[in-house]
């Protein structure tokens, strides 16, 4: 049986996991679009996205 401070452990590890994800994915698809667009509307959108995951 695990604890509340188990649980809120494991929260903030997935959500911690996850917002590296999103990071991880962000820069992808930012360096993609830098290879192969112009993209300057859709870094914006990047930006965006990324500033409320990670807050």
């Amino acid at each position: 049986m695990s604890s509340k401070a188990d649980d809120e452990a494991d929260n903030t590890f997935m959500n911690m996991i996850l917002n590296q994800r999103v990071t991880t994915c962000s820069n992808d698809v930012r360096q993609f679009c830098e290879q192969n667009t112009d993209g300057s509307q859709f870094f914006n959108f990047l930006d965006t996205m990324e500033k409320y995951v990670t807050r």
